[in-house]
């Protein structure tokens, strides 16, 4: 497809053949690529693993991009059969169709649910941005259309119709980029520049149609071509869901691989507002330079200044409370003692991982850890000393664990563990690495020093177990496993056996 669309922008350039020749490469071009597009996102609709929301949206954007496909075949149709002229013709019927189509599909991608005082900031800050947009537009098009040319002509009702159509498309555009709480994908990434080429190609195409320098070709197609292209390479790299890293049938610490968990995403501090209203005021300045008279002049140029100042406070603002949200999120989730997230965060991420955990064959796994005889430690040693027990168990139980593993501080001496697709002898061999850690780690405190032993009981995942089930059993395997005499590992495993750190089943 990449390969494709360099030859057929380069066509025109090359100076082969007739113009007759060259005006059928450049009709047929477009639907062979927005052909092999369409049918590429439609496939996206049923590919495995694919998240069903996804699926709905790419299926939406088939059909969107069906409509312009067809338009490109009626459009091929009038010039190279019919060697009629195309615009207007059924052509710009199929095509206009694209716009609220592919508008619906756009907003109907998947995100995370929001409150509705969110919803109203997220519609204000994409009208901001759309509304700026316009002003280009209206400067380019849509102000010399309804000016310059006042007649009720087809021709210009459609130069009007189509800018109105991008317009939408951005709005579409610009409310997933502001609702995403979550870094872009690659697919995310290449569908937003396919539509921004489209919305570049139809500018250029209304702008030079106004001025009858549009004869076919050039760059307009350019970006129409590079459009199709997008799209398709988009719809290749839509990816399934939570898929796992290869590799390693087990914990993957133990092979430096590691798989990433549905954490619950910070909304980033959106900027875009801010730059579109920037750039609205650049172009204010740049026309009203060349046309304001006094004292229009001064007073455009003082309002940029000011609106200028006013949007750097914003901004400032801004990253002054992004910044206080943060630290009241650290203290709210975060224990201060361990540093490990609390009893409310761990359960807010171990439900997510849980929730995530569709796919065939997605095991988890639970740990419950107790610290042996604590009660006595902070008796004979002090509550200091206590707590930096807890704190050298809290490292040494991070230490043993990758990134995509949960871990918090459950209440009191008792830590639990998510570990993220591990089940079985590998999950009780993460708790058994554990236990041996921290009792090969003497805490040295002021006053004394202290060994440590651990109790732990795991529980692995069955058959889709969701994630209290699990806790319980965890529970009752570390139960289990302080009436054995404390300092092991017990796990409660199917058919009513039992693994203990000697890897025996009774």
């Amino acid at each position: 497809m990449v390969l494709a669309t360099m030859v057929l922008i380069a066509a025109p350039y090359t100076g082969l053949g007739g113009d007759r020749l060259q005006g059928i490469v450049g009709d047929v071009g477009p639907v062979l690529l927005g052909l092999v597009a369409t049918v590429a996102a439609y496939r996206v609709s049923s590919r495995a693993g694919v998240d069903p929301g996804v699926q709905r949206a790419w299926r939406r954007l088939a059909v969107a991009f069906g409509c312009w496909w067809a338009g490109d075949l009626i459009w091929f149709v009038y010039e190279a059969v019919l060697r009629q002229h195309p615009f207007p013709s059924l052509a710009d019927a199929a095509y206009l169709a694209f716009y609220p189509l592919g508008v619906r599909a756009l907003l109907s991608f998947p995100s995370t649910a929001r409150r509705r005082s969110d919803w109203t900031k997220l519609g204000l800050d994409a009208l901001t941005v759309v509304l700026c947009a316009g002003m280009g537009i209206w400067y380019l098009v849509v102000g010399p259309t309804v000016h310059d040319h006042p007649g009720q002509s087809l021709a210009t009702v459609l130069n009007f119709a189509y800018p109105v159509g991008d317009l939408l498309l951005l709005f579409g555009v610009v409310v997933n980029l502001l609702r995403r709480t979550t870094a872009m994908d690659a697919a995310f990434r290449l569908l937003v520049g396919g539509v921004g080429a489209l919305v570049v190609a139809d500018v250029a195409f209304a702008r030079l149609s106004l001025s009858n320098t549009y004869d076919g070709g050039g760059w307009p197609d350019a970006f129409w071509l590079a459009a199709w292209c997008l799209f398709f390479l988009a719809a290749r790299a839509v990816s399934p869901a939570g898929t796992a890293a290869p590799g390693h049938d087990g914990h993957p610490s133990l092979a430096g691989l590691g798989r990433s968990h549905p954490r619950r995403a910070e909304q980033p501090l959106s900027r875009l507002p801010y730059l579109a209203v920037a750039l609205a005021y650049a172009l204010l300045l740049f026309v009203g330079h060349r046309a304001a008279v006094y004292p229009l002049d001064g007073l455009i140029l003082g309002a940029a200044a000011v609106t200028a100042l006013v949007l750097v406070r914003q901004v400032h603002m801004i990253s002054e409370n992004g910044r206080l949200m943060s630290r009241l999120q650290n203290l709210a989730n975060v224990d201060p003692l361990t540093g490990l997230p609390n009893r409310r965060a761990f359960f807010e991420e171990a439900e997510l991982l849980f929730e995530g955990s569709g796919l065939p064959g997605t095991r988890h796994s639970i740990l419950m850890i107790d610290v042996d005889y604590f009660k006595d430690v902070n008796d004979t040693f002090g509550h200091r000393t206590g707590d930096r027990v807890l704190s050298i168990v809290a490292a040494g139980v991070k230490s043993q664990l990758r990134s995509a593993d949960l871990v918090g501080r459950y209440g009191g001496d008792e830590l639990v563990v998510a570990v993220a697709d591990c089940g079985g002898e590998a999950a009780f061999a993460v708790a058994e690495r554990i236990r041996s850690v921290v009792a090969a780690t003497p805490v040295v405190s002021e006053d004394a020093v202290v060994n440590v032993t651990l109790s732990i009981g795991v529980a692995g995942a069955e058959h889709g177990e969701g994630l209290l089930p699990l806790l319980a059993r965890a529970d009752l395997a570390l139960y289990d496993a302080k009436r054995a005499g404390r300092a092991c590992v017990r796990e409660f495993v199917p058919h009513g056996g039992v693994r203990d750190s000697d890897s025996s089943q009774r």
